[in-house]
Formats: structure tokens, C-alpha cells, sequence
């Protein structure tokens, strides 16, 4: 194992840690923004000696560093929100939710009644319980209630709002044993007793009593609490009082004034339902809100809402499992074993580091899942009905109450419920967008924080921004269906399909359904009907020619029966055959400059040219408090599916750049946004690349001391584009005159380097990477090589075991492309996990190899 500090300008900014394996296992990208000081220094040996592997067999990415979960599509709709006439007030007409298909949406309950509606669970008697947790985050507040929702005639409406205990302190979570209703306060976890029968229960029995609470102004005041039924105990979560601080010198939220020592702060709790065996059962977080047992392995998993002032970027939140003598990380790393950042004066109160942190960081684990940072994922509950889908068995669903909006840090839209799908043990996981469509434009009308499920599998999701509870219920049409729909293709290919689909489940009394195949989506018919084939299944068959630009498109089957439908979707990247033309002797057609104030830009100046007549120079006029931008805006949105890399060239003429900042970023203007402190905190696009930094392989991006022009290819991935590309966007502190031309994105499967001028350039060994990743049934492998002779391509699995030789021949110098069916070299399907895969190719500095990661998904 190797640790790495990396310098910049004289100071620690990056520390990270690299497993000692085989070339082909190194990670293809890492998204490393772990941050340090010169205090951490003592630290490092101590971490090295201790960092082990992960135990987990899906690691992608090292220690030191993070990187967020895959998403997945599940291709969401717009859905009319069913409104009950007596909440119709609190709705516009036409209101509508994005779901996946055959997924419907009502309100189930939406009044002032409901107060602050938090955490949701589903009581023994089939009535909706709801945590109302008004009043304020004191023990003397006394506002909150436990509200019931009959739904006595099933027609998926509450009845009416019924309290069923009030006079409690800050009331977010409550659950169920044997009939007994348990509520967490900010202090004590209560049962509450309805001992005279009338349905109301007024006796609060102190079963797990003096849960460390906080003063006015201190952070995290609720308390989640689960019931593990089958070994007869409970779990409590005790937030941290404070933004970053040490447990055992607490503070007030950003402030630095002291509260009472306590070691309960920042951790979960667990006892026995009477209370004893009390007893920190993890630590390490400075905030958890979700907690739930998985249904396969009984493990308690729980989401985290992470600290603030480290910008809109960072941290992460996670998704995880939490066991028995963890420690999470806070208040010391984030990701996984990633350094908070010291270097903000109001977090040195951290240091400095001790032995003991080192030696906690190096137990900490990858986690399950990450996503984007001020997100505040709530509730977690993972599904155990039968009425949806079958992959959405045991799959979690997360409250996302956090988004980007005015106000807020997030730079991703929110406001959701997400999907997490994987292995219960939090390998191979997956997120994907179920429940969405709370925000437009700015205007937010609901936040989600609750989910719960009842008995016929329906689920429920309470939101405290409007306070409403939606029901989300799925049609009576359930279908699956087998295809032999490719993953990828070229715009402008041929297509044969056909398939079967096999109808599981259909509406009572609707009579015959009809289904047709709807190809559209690549330029095909609309229309076509399945035939009959017995055994509730129907079959189709089309020929087409993909007439479509690149992007994601879908195939659509559709389902009618009576009222009922539903939709089989399967998704198709369709992949260009060109690379986009940004800039050429000027901007190309349908692009344009924009420039701040500290820029000037001459499109097509003629005295430093790189090929053709013109080419574009940029001048920075830094002020040295405000740096400067220069845009090139498409005019319509480019999609970037089957593209790998921005190319450029560059020429650093009479710039400047010894001590300063040259940046290139995609998308996301500037913007100003509240930090949580009072004052405007201006952000950089997300994920921006220094180009005056090392590449991941450790060569440079730019030479500024070569005075001559230089081909800089950045790939897609390392920037993160996140659909479409709008804009690209260089910006930095550097002064003087630069100089760019020939701005392209390359498309993954482009013929070798485009010629430019009178003097083509010359090829340059490349191994892309795989596309789709993940994928199912097969990934095309693009490469390029820059001398004929023997190539080899080869699989292996994490492990540095070789799984197939994909290739092994004499080829052409050019760009190629290989598939690998996801089979050993025996023609087995192999299972489910990452993989490596290696290229070896002579190259005019010989032999040469390199290698990528990709994720097989069964």
C-alpha cells in the first residue's frame, strides 16, 4: 500500500492511499477530494500502517477518497396527483408527480391538522401512524403529538386526523412491539399506554430515560428510534450538538461556546426494551435520520445528513450499514477515510490529530452508498410487499428532503424519493430517482421525510413542506418481458428486434388487455401489436433504421386493459458517429462566447495561429480578489452519450502562471448561495479540473514552459457532465494571453484523431472506456493504437484474476472496438461485480498497456 501527499503550491492538499495490486486493478478514475494541512503530517504513518482492504468484494475506489453511487433510470413519468375533493384547495389543478410507470400517486392526507408530520409507521391495527413533531427541540416544548390516519373504507383517503398522545418533546420517530407504542423525544424514549381504553394514550412510560439534549441554538435535537423486534431491543440515534466538534467538547452549533461533556453525543444507542444494556452501539456521526432493519440480514442501516462549511461540494452524504462498534467517521473523515478540511479556521478546533483518530479512521468502511452533498437523505424503509415489481423487493427507498434551490448549498435537484438497489450486505448497490417532481424552478411544496408501507404493499411518503402524506400504489397490470434490445447503437444502424412479454397480473373484471410495441423513441412506428401466443403471453418482431440523434432513448411496450395500463420500457443509447465541433478557426456554428468582466476574448485572431486562419485567444485581467471566465454557450443543449473526452488545443503564449489557477469545468455557472453562516459563499462549477495540476496518471494536463501548441484531451468522466453540456467553461486567476483552438468533444467510437490543416496529427495509444458501464449483457470496449502489431485485450476480476482474453490479434494502427459478453473463457456467464479490463499494443515508446474498470450487473 502506498500513501500519497500531494503538493501544490507548498501545501498539503490531498492525502490518499493506494492498495498495493496489480496494474490492472488500479482504479480507472477517482473523484479525490480529501483535504489536509500540515497538521495531519504526524498522522499519516500511523493511517498507512493501518489502512487494510476493503471486505467488501465491489471496491471501485481507493481509501483516502469517495466516489458517489451509480445511478440507474427507472425511467419516470409524469403522473396526476389524485386530489380528494375536500383537499382540493391545497393543490393547483393539474398537479403531477414523476414515478416510474404503472406507479399512481393520491393524497392520502393534507391539513393544518397534521403540524410538523415527520416519521411514519404502520400500526398492528392497519392504521398510519404519524409523528408530529411540533414545538420546538426542547424537553420543555411539550408540542409534539402522535397523530393516527383510519383509512377506514380503503379507499386510500384518510378518514380523519386523530391524536392518540400529545405533550411531547420534540416527537420525530415512533414504532411499534407487541402492540406498545414507542415514541423518541429529545431527551428519553417513552412506550405510551392507553390504560383507560378510549383510544388515547396518556400514559408516558420513561423506558429509556436522560438522552443527552441540547440548549437553544445547538444542532440535531431529534431523536430516531427503531425496535429490532427479534432480539427484543431498540436502537436511538444522538446527533451531534454542532456543526464539526469533538463529542467530548461539544459546542453550540457554529459557535465555540462549550456544553457538558458527554460521550453519548454523536453516536446510536441500544438497549433492551426495558431500558437496560444501555450502551453506544456506534460512533462517529454527526447526524443520522433514517434508521431500518434490513429484511434479509436483519443489519440496521441508517442515513446521514453531513457537515456544512465545506462548500456545496463536499461532503457526501451516506447510506449504510451500521454494526456493532463502528466508527462512522465523523468528525474526522468523510467518504471513505477522506480528511475533513482543517484549513477552515473553523474546524482546526479538530486538531491535532492523535494516535487514537489514526487508528479510528483506519477501521473506518467504504459506504454503501453515497450521494451528492447537502442532500439530507431522512427516512429509509426497505420495501416488503408483493404489490410492486419483482426488483423492487427488499430494494430501500430514501426520503430526499434537501435540493438544489435558493438558499440551500445542494447543487443537484432534490426534493425526492430515491431507489437503492444491491446485495443486503451493501455490495453492488445502485440508486435511481423513484419519486420526484416537488420543485419547480425554485418553488419547493414538498420536502420528503417519511416513508412507510402497509399490508397490501402500497406505500406511503409524508412530506413537512406543505404537510401533506402522498399514497403511492401500483397498477393491477404486472408484466415482464425478454427482448433482444442492444444496450447501445449507432445512430444509423439496423435494427432487428423481437421479444416476448409474459403478463403476471391483471385488473378484475377489465377484460382482454391489448399491447403494443411502441419504437418511436429511434425513429420507428409507434405502433405495433403483439400477438397472442398462449400462456398470457404475446410476442413481437420490427425492423427498423435508428433515425435519431445520440442520446438516451426508450422502447416502450404498452399495456391497456379497461382503465388499467402500464408500460414496459428498456432504454437504448443511441451513439453518434461524429465528434461536436465547439470551436473552429472561431466558434463553430450554433456556439458562442460568453466573458466576465476580468476577460477579453478575440474569437479569430490571426497572430498565433494552430491550424486554418484563426484561432482564439483569451486575456485574463485578474483583479486579485475576483478571477476570470471565459464560456463557450452551445445554442441548444448537447447531449453527451457516446462522447469521451473534450479535446483542445492550447498555446499558453505570454500568460502568466506560476501561482495561479487555470480551470476547465462543464456546465454550472456561478452563482451565490447562502453558507449556512449569514454571508455568500461563491461556488465553482461542480467537479472543475486544474489544469495546471498532474492527471490522474501523474502526467501533466498543460506544459506551461512549452511555447508551442499542445493537444489536451480531458475525458467526460474525470469532469463528471452531468446531461446535456451547455456550456464549457475555462476560468482562473492567470494574466496575460493564451490561446485555444479546435474544441471537440470525441466520440468513444471516433476514428483516429481528426486531421486539422494541411498536417494531420499523429495517432496516440488510447483505451476508453466502456460503454454502457454497468451493463447487463454486453459493453463495447473502445481503443486506439498508434503502431500495427499484436494487441491484447483481457478481463479480469478484482482479484487480478484473468477471467477471458476478449482479443488477441495483429490489427492496424487506428481506433477498434472489442464486446465482451460478460462470459469466462470457457463461455460461462461470470457474476455479478467489477471487473478490469487490459490493453496491451505496441507503441512507438514500445510496449505499452492501460487499463479501466467496469461493472457487470446481472
Amino acid at each position: 500500500m502506498v500513501a500519497r501527499l500531494r503538493m501544490q503550491r507548498g501545501v498539503v492538499c490531498e492525502l490518499s492511499y493506494t492498495l498495493a495490486l496489480p496494474d490492472s486493478s488500479r482504479p480507472q478514475r477517482e473523484k479525490t477530494k480529501a483535504m489536509t494541512n500540515p497538521f495531519l503530517r504526524i498522522a499519516v504513518a500511523a493511517v498507512v500502517l493501518l489502512t487494510g482492504t476493503s471486505a467488501r468484494g465491489d471496491d471501485p475506489y481507493d481509501p483516502g477518497t469517495f466516489r458517489l453511487t451509480p445511478q440507474i433510470d427507472l425511467h419516470l413519468q409524469a403522473v396526476p396527483l389524485e386530489v380528494a375533493p375536500r383537499f382540493s384547495t391545497a393543490f393547483a389543478e393539474g398537479t403531477t408527480l414523476r414515478l416510474p410507470p404503472g406507479f399512481q400517486v393520491n393524497v392520502f392526507a393534507s391539513a393544518a391538522g397534521l403540524g410538523y408530520p415527520r416519521e411514519l409507521v404502520m400500526g398492528p391495527d392497519g392504521v398510519l401512524y404519524v409523528a408530529d413533531a411540533s414545538g420546538g427541540g426542547q424537553r420543555e416544548s411539550k408540542g409534539s403529538r402522535v397523530l393516527a390516519l383510519p383509512d377506514r373504507d380503503g379507499d386510500g383517503v384518510a378518514d380523519e386526523i386523530v391524536v392518540v398522545a400529545d405533550s411531547l418533546s420534540m416527537c420525530y420517530s415512533i414504532d411499534f412491539h407487541d402492540g406498545d407504542l414507542y415514541a423518541a423525544e429529545t431527551h428519553q424514549v417513552v412506550k405510551l399506554l392507553d390504560l383507560d381504553g378510549d383510544g388515547f394514550r396518556e400514559t408516558h412510560v420513561v423506558v429509556v430515560p436522560d438522552i443527552p439534549d441540547v440548549p437553544p441554538g445547538a444542532f440535531h435535537t431529534s431523536r430516531n428510534m427503531i425496535i429490532d423486534a427479534a432480539n427484543d431491543r431498540l436502537f436511538v440515534q444522538v446527533g451531534s450538538p454542532c456543526d464539526l466538534c469533538r463529542q467530548q467538547e461539544a459546542v453550540i452549533g457554529y459557535t465555540t461556546e462549550p456544553l457538558p461533556r458527554n460521550s453519548e453525543y454523536g453516536t446510536i444507542l441500544v438497549a433492551n426494551l426495558d431500558g437496560s444494556g444501555r450502551r453506544v452501539w456506534a460512533s462517529g456521526i454527526r447526524n443520522v435520520v433514517g434508521l431500518d432493519l434490513h429484511p434479509d440480514t436483519g443489519e440496521l442501516w441508517a442515513t446521514h445528513n453531513h457537515l456544512d462549511l465545506m462548500g456545496s461540494e463536499l461532503p457526501p452524504e451516506w447510506i449504510d450499514i451500521v454494526r456493532d462498534g463502528d466508527f462512522m467517521g465523523y468528525p474526522l473523515v468523510y467518504g471513505w477515510r477522506a480528511w475533513v478540511d482543517f484549513n477552515l479556521p473553523e474546524y482546526q478546533k479538530i486538531l491535532p490529530i492523535t494516535r487514537t483518530d489514526s487508528l479510528m479512521v483506519a477501521n473506518h468502511k467504504r459506504p454503501a452508498a453515497l450521494v451528492n452533498a447537502h442532500l439530507a437523505p431522512m427516512a429509509i424503509h426497505f420495501y416488503q410487499g408483493d404489490l410492486l415489481p419483482p426488483e423492487y423487493h427488499h430494494a430501500g427507498f430514501v426520503a430526499i428532503r434537501g435540493g438544489r434551490t435558493a438558499g440551500n448549498l445542494a447543487t443537484v435537484p432534490g426534493f425526492k424519493v430515491i431507489a437503492l438497489f444491491g446485495s443486503p450486505d451493501g455490495s453492488d448497490t445502485r440508486i435511481a430517482d423513484f419519486l420526484t417532481g416537488f420543485q419547480s424552478s425554485d418553488a419547493v411544496w414538498g420536502k420528503p421525510v417519511g416513508i412507510a408501507e402497509d399490508g397490501q404493499g402500497n406505500l406511503y411518503v409524508s412530506t413537512n413542506n406543505g404537510a401533506a402524506i402522498y399514497r403511492i400504489s401500483f397498477s393491477p397490470l404486472l408484466a415482464t418481458w425478454e427482448h433482444n434490445l442492444p444496450e447501445s447503437v449507432l445512430s444509423g444502424a439496423t435494427l432487428e428486434i423481437a421479444g416476448t412479454v409474459h403478463i403476471l397480473r391483471l385488473g378484475e373484471g377489465a377484460g382482454a388487455p391489448e399491447l403494443s410495441l411502441d419504437l418511436s423513441g429511434l425513429g420507428g412506428p409507434a405502433s405495433v401489436p403483439l400477438v397472442a401466443v398462449g400462456d398470457s403471453s404475446y410476442q413481437f418482431a420490427s425492423h427498423l433504421v435508428v433515425d435519431v440523434p445520440n442520446g438516451l432513448h426508450e422502447v416502450q411496450i404498452r399495456i391497456v386493459q379497461g382503465q388499467y395500463s402500464n408500460r414496459l420500457v428498456g432504454g437504448v443509447a443511441v451513439l453518434p458517429t461524429a465528434d461536436v465541433v465547439a470551436l473552429i478557426d472561431g466558434p463553430a456554428p450554433g456556439w458562442r462566447f460568453e466573458h466576465s468582466t476580468f476577460a477579453s476574448i478575440e474569437p479569430r485572431q490571426r497572430e498565433v495561429v494552430f491550424a486554418g486562419e484563426v484561432a482564439t485567444s483569451i486575456t485574463g485581467t485578474s483583479s486579485g480578489i475576483a478571477g476570470w471566465r471565459a464560456e463557450l454557450v452551445a445554442s441548444e443543449p448537447v447531449s453527451t452519450v457516446g462522447y469521451k473526452s473534450l479535446r483542445f488545443a492550447f498555446h499558453p503564449g505570454d500568460a502568466q502562471f506560476d501561482g495561479h489557477s487555470l480551470s476547465l469545468a462543464i456546465n454550472n455557472p456561478s452563482q451565490s448561495l447562502e453558507n449556512g453562516r449569514g454571508y455568500g459563499q461563491f461556488q465553482l462549477p461542480s467537479v472543475p479540473v486544474d489544469l495546471l495540476s498532474p492527471r490522474p496518471d501523474g502526467r501533466l494536463w498543460l506544459d506551461v514552459e512549452r511555447k508551442e501548441w499542445q493537444i489536451v484531451e480531458v475525458p467526460l468522466e474525470v469532469l463528471q457532465v452531468v446531461e446535456p453540456m451547455e456550456r464549457v467553461r475555462l476560468f482562473g486567476n492567470t494574466r496575460g494571453t493564451f490561446y485555444i483552438d479546435e474544441m471537440r468533444l470525441i466520440t468513444s467510437a471516433a476514428p483516429s484523431i481528426t486531421a486539422v490543416g494541411d498536417e494531420p496529427l499523429p495517432l496516440a495509444f488510447d483505451l476508453g472506456q466502456s460503454f454502457p458501464n454497468p451493463f447487463n449483457s454486453s459493453s463495447v470496449i473502445p481503443f486506439r493504437t498508434d503502431l500495427d502489431g499484436d494487441v491484447r485485450l483481457e478481463i479480469f476480476d478484482i482479484m487480478g484474476r484473468q477471467v477471458v482474453t476478449v482479443l488477441a490479434d495483429f490489427l492496424a494502427a487506428g481506433s477498434h472496438r472489442a464486446t465482451w459478453h460478460g462470459r469466462d473463457d470457457k463461455g460461462r456467464p461470470v457474476a455479478s461485480g467489477v471487473y478490469v479490463y487490459r490493453l496491451q499494443a505496441p507503441t512507438v515508446d514500445g510496449w505499452t498497456q492501460a487499463t479501466h474498470k467496469l461493472a457487470l450487473l446481472r
